[in-house]
Parts: structure tokens; sequence; C-alpha cells
């Protein structure tokens, strides 16, 4: 089940929402950077599956279970503090609006969606060399894997996702965006 990184996602866009939460958190000093620190540590090592692997069984399950949720909790954090007014926030969040990053930015969903079949066609493709010429295997799927996955994903995003975009209407946003009986949020224009 992948629901703990969504949760992470939900829970952050809440902590956005409450009253005072940036605030304490552009007011937190050292503390906000400190846990930048940490958060990129955790997303960093809940990437490196080697690290458990010679671990005892109950470890290895333990890390299985939990690494994309503690990834997810790590990524709402650094993003959290992107939106603050911490000075390293808005360092932060000037350095992930890069205009550089936009292409995968749209690319993001397609490329989710899709990882997992570029994925393993690139392994099953390439495991061969790495069997028989002794590759190191993470030096050569990684970037190949990333590398199929983007292209599938513009591939998807101009044959579908582009074409169902133009099928939205062009006169602009209907005269409610807000679903019904949902009530907008404070301060936002009806």
């Amino acid at each position: 089940m992948r629901a703990g990184p969504l949760l992470a996602g939900v829970a952050s866009a809440y902590v956005h929402r409450l009253e005072g939460a940036m605030d304490r958190l552009a007011r937190a000093g050292g503390a906000a950077v400190a846990g930048l620190v940490v958060a990129l540590g955790v997303a960093a090592l809940c990437t490196h599956w080697p690290l458990v692997e010679d671990a005892p069984r109950g470890v290895q399950v333990a890390y299985l279970a939990l690494y994309r949720t503690v990834f997810g909790v790590a990524v709402a954090y650094v993003l959290l503090l992107s939106l603050s007014q911490h000075p390293v926030g808005l360092f932060l969040g000037r350095a992930l609006s890069a205009r550089v990053l936009y292409p995968f930015g749209q690319l993001a969903y397609s490329a989710y969606l899709l990882n997992p079949i570029a994925t393993t066609l690139v392994d099953h493709a390439l495991a061969p060399l790495v069997w028989t010429r002794g590759w190191a295997p993470m030096a050569l799927f990684l970037p190949v894997d990333a590398v199929a996955t983007f292209l599938a994903a513009a591939v998807v995003y101009l044959v579908v996702e582009r074409p169902c975009m133009e099928l939205r209407p062009r006169a602009g946003p209907p005269a409610s965006s807000a679903a019904p009986g949902i009530l907008p949020a404070e301060g936002a224009a009806s």
C-alpha cells in the first residue's frame, strides 16, 4: 500500500493552511535548517537499499514497510519550508521554482505512472550485461531507467495529456470553481 506518502502530502497541505503554522516555521531559525538537513539525509537514506541489504530480516521488513512513507514526510517538510518566509525556505522556493525544472514538473505524473513499466523493461534488457560483463547494476540501471522513464513520459504527454488538455473550454474558469457543497476558503474570491 502506498498511502503513506499521499497522507504525508495531505498532512502538509493541512499544515500549510493551518493558521500560524507557516509563520512559526518562518521564525524557527536554526531549527528549521536542522530540520532541512535531517529531511534531506533521511530522504537520501530512504533511497539506499544496500544499507539494509545484509541487515537482519526484521530491519529489512521495517525498511520496506516504511521507506516510502518516511521519504514522503521528508519531502513534505522540504516543500513546507520552501513555501515559508524563512530565509532558507525562500532560497529553496526560488531554486525549486527554477524554469529549468518546469519540463520535469509537466512530465512528473506520466513519469510516476510509467516508471514501473520502464524500469522493468530496462532492467530485463540490461540484466544480461550486468551478469555476463560484471557491470555495476545501479550505475547502469539508474541513469538508463531515468532516461527511459522520462522519454516514455514525454511521449504520453505529447500524445495523450496535451491533446486532452486542449479539449478544455477556453472561456476561463467556471463561475464557481468550488465543488457543489464545498465552501471556498476564507479570503478566497467566489
